[in-house]
């Protein structure tokens, strides 16, 4: 009974002491909040301050000053647009938001020959429409080709892109837009997920129309000097964008890097495979560290596509050298976007009618 009556008053106690400590902890968060309250009035009343202080002269009974006036005697406004005039803020926010959107217009306006507009037994005529596209990658370097394209004279090219390092297919993309645009493509990716999610990316975008003359595969693999699985560094940094084949050179590690084996493909087997012909419109190149070998296995094989664009990280050599390396095969460098390297293919015929129209 002793023992009984003492663990009953144990309970008791701790009871007391609970109820205690919570009362306690709620002394404490209403302390808290209330100097949050205060803490957060001050600030808004001092941000009040000198807001009014700093735009005191935009307040004015003068009629003779217009709100312009006194807003471009404003000395803090005035600061804020030389510093964003001085960093080309309002310059890049136009490249990266307006100057991405294009239209896509009808079929018949592209063709350049109207066909008879199309209209319903009451003779409504069917309204032609045209589409807002925005231009994922990088840099812009999908559009940037695309109108060097519109310029030329010809085009014996197929409207094809490879991308190898295909990534998502979405973000920072160099052939998204251009399977928009009805080009036939090839994405290759060691990684599984990366690739599934290039899949759900750009399913919708392929064939829109269902007249069955747009092809697009994905290949899960690398591209390397040999056929066969390889060691490959993966890691999530960069949403997987990070990651490479050991043999790369790449001799950073990655943030919780892990070492996988991979399918390797030769560009033989893969242009074998896949169909590619040797003179189609776009390769991309994005294999960390591999640029310069997986190019010069392109221009080995007789494969001259109409643009190049390789990132320049770890390329593998100095820029000046792989550029004079690709001159030698009639490409043009046409300079940096973002973090690649863009080349033309101009070959001798088209190089030498050039010169005769520039004279």
């Amino acid at each position: 009974m002793n023992l009984k009556k003492a663990l009953s008053c144990v309970g008791s106690v701790r009871k007391i002491r609970g109820g205690l400590a919570a009362r306690y902890c709620c002394y404490i968060i209403c302390a808290v909040a209330v100097l949050e309250f205060i803490a957060l009035n001050i600030f808004m009343l001092y941000v009040m301050r000198f807001l009014g202080s700093t735009f005191s002269g935009l307040n004015s009974d003068d009629p003779t000053r217009s709100f312009a006036n006194r807003l471009q005697e404003s000395g803090l406004l005035n600061d804020l647009i030389s510093s964003a005039k001085s960093n080309q803020l309002f310059q890049r926010t136009l490249q990266e938001t307006l100057e991405r959107v294009y239209i896509v217009h009808s079929k018949q306006e592209q063709s350049g020959l109207r066909k008879p507009r199309l209209k319903d037994v009451k003779d409504r005529t069917m309204k032609d429409i045209s589409l807002l596209g925005l231009d994922v990658s990088h840099s812009r370097e999908a559009t940037y080709i695309y109108n060097r394209i519109l310029g030329r004279k010809n085009f014996p090219y197929h409207f094809f892109v490879v991308d190898i390092g295909a990534n998502d297919g979405f973000l920072s993309s160099n052939s998204f837009n251009f399977i928009q645009w009805g080009w036939d493509a090839v994405l290759v990716d060691p990684q599984g997920t990366e690739l599934q999610s290039a899949w759900q990316n750009i399913k919708s975008y392929i064939d829109q129309y269902s007249e069955g003359d747009q092809r697009v595969e994905f290949v899960r693999a690398a591209i390397t000097d040999r056929d066969g699985s390889v060691p490959f560094h993966y890691s999530k940094q960069g949403q997987g964008t990070m990651s490479h084949v050991a043999e790369a050179g790449v001799h950073n590690r990655l943030k919780d890097e892990v070492i996988l084996r991979v399918s390797g493909l030769t560009v033989k087997t893969l242009a074998a495979k896949t169909k590619i012909p040797k003179n189609f419109g776009v390769l991309s190149i994005d294999a960390e560290g591999l640029g310069k070998e997986i190019t010069n296995q392109w221009l080995t094989l007789g494969f001259r596509p109409a643009y190049i664009v390789t990132e320049y990280l770890n390329l593998g050599e100095p820029h000046a050298v792989f550029i004079d390396r690709l001159r030698m095969s009639q490409y043009r460098y046409l300079g940096k976007r973002g973090w690649n390297l863009i080349f033309e293919h101009e070959p001798v015929q088209d190089a030498e009618t050039s010169k005769l129209d520039d004279s």
